[in-house]
C-alpha cells in the first residue's frame, strides 16, 4: 500500500505525463486538478525536481514538467522518494 504523499506523487507524474511535452503546469493548477493541497503538493514537487524527475520553472510564466519521457521514468522512481 502507497502512503497518502507517494500516491499524490504518481498521481501528479501521471497527470504531467499525459500533457504535452515541454507544456508547464503551474502548481495551483495541478492543486486544483488533482485536489491536492497547494501547500504539501509544491513541497513534493520540489523534491521531485531535486531527484530529477521533474524540471521546474519559476516566474510569472513557471511551473512543472517532467524531466524526461513518461517511458523513462520508473514507479520505483517517483514513490521511493516518499516511502
Amino acid at each position: 500500500m502507497l502512503s497518502q504523499t507517494a500516491e499524490y506523487a504518481l498521481r501528479t507524474v501521471l497527470f504531467l505525463g499525459g500533457r504535452p511535452p515541454g507544456e508547464l503546469a503551474r502548481v495551483s493548477q495541478l492543486a486544483t486538478v488533482l485536489g491536492i493541497p497547494r501547500n504539501y503538493l509544491s513541497k513534493t514537487l520540489h523534491q521531485r525536481a531535486r531527484a530529477r524527475i521533474l524540471l521546474s520553472s519559476r516566474g510569472k510564466h513557471g511551473g512543472f514538467r517532467l524531466a524526461r519521457e513518461p517511458d523513462a521514468i520508473s514507479l520505483h522512481e517517483v514513490v521511493s522518494l516518499f516511502e
